[in-house]
């Protein structure tokens, strides 16, 4: 399976900056009460000549605010303005993201302790079903890099550790991280800034999965468990947990 080429991520870092100011400019807007809630932004077109962007970094910018619960956007119809104090919204949306983190570390410390465990005895009882599955998800994952659809990244990404649970043919550990699921999902949600919006990480991603693959189909059961614990502990730092 091919593997994203270095050069296809250019300017990764200018281009977070660039949606990133032009969230904040929004954010500026209605602090100083240019826009209120209940407001509709103007068109993608309008606007990105307003603000002088381009808008593909427009686009960015507003699934960024609408991820932070700033904006709704309902295609066809625009994007309208759900806050008014933007002073209080910051307040409370540093309170919300204290107590996500709180959780997200709490979640992540339990996949490390699980998940390697998965990975080593999925690598010595993983079938040649579980070995097309994980591969059919890689490359659901890949392609979903590549059209940069950061949604469908989080569902292969969930999809894949759950088919190394599912290989591991333990009843109870594939239970314990059914459990877990709902609460993964969620968590994955909270962090897409952090995670797929970022194309390094996603790119990251993709790579390790790859390689915990590769351990597992060949068998390689405490090299399975060393790169999962290792693929953990990355995004622990990436989320700065």
């Amino acid at each position: 399976m091919a593997k994203p080429k270095n050069g296809s991520i250019k300017n990764e870092e200018t281009q977070i900056k660039l949606f990133k100011k032009i969230a904040y400019e929004i954010e500026s807007l209605i602090e100083n009460g240019y826009l209120q809630a209940g407001d509709t932004l103007r068109s993608e077109r309008e606007l990105a000549k307003k603000l002088e962007v381009s808008r593909v970094s427009l686009r960015e910018a507003l699934r960024y605010l609408q991820d932070k619960g700033v904006i709704f956007t309902e295609p066809g119809k625009g994007s309208m303005i759900l806050v008014n104090d933007m002073k209080k919204f910051k307040k409370y949306f540093t309170q919300a993201v204290k107590l996500s983190q709180i959780i997200s570390l709490d979640l992540m410390e339990t996949r490390e302790v699980l998940e390697r465990y998965n990975a080593y005895f999925a690598a010595k009882r993983a079938n040649k079903l579980d070995i097309e599955n994980m591969k059919k998800i890689l490359h659901k994952q890949y392609e979903s890099f590549l059209n940069k659809d950061e949604i469908d990244e989080e569902i292969q990404d969930l999809e894949f550790h759950y088919a190394v649970a599912r290989a591991t043919h333990n009843v109870v550990m594939i239970k314990v991280f059914s459990s877990i699921r709902e609460i993964m999902e969620k968590d994955m949600k909270q962090t897409r800034i952090l995670t797929f919006k970022n194309r390094n990480n996603a790119k990251l991603s993709y790579n390790q999965h790859e390689e915990i693959f590769d351990s597992i189909k060949r068998g390689l059961s405490e090299e399975a468990a060393l790169l999962m614990f290792h693929h953990i502990q990355t995004f622990l730092e990436v989320l700065e947990l």
